[in-house]
């Protein structure tokens, strides 16, 4: 059990370290983009809007 927790934390850590390295600019645009948020919410809602 405890080396269980230590591996996923470990995988864990190398993905936010990588993410942090190679993506955060991205990340950010993307996110900072009103247009992105625009189009990501209407999709979501669409989506759930079309399978209730």
């Amino acid at each position: 059990m405890k080396m269980e927790i230590k591996f996923i934390v470990t995988i864990i850590d190398v993905i936010i370290d990588y993410f942090f390295d190679h993506q955060i600019r991205v990340f950010i645009d993307l996110f900072c983009s009103f247009t992105f948020v625009d189009v990501f919410v209407v999709n979501v809602v669409s989506f759930l809007h079309f399978n209730i």
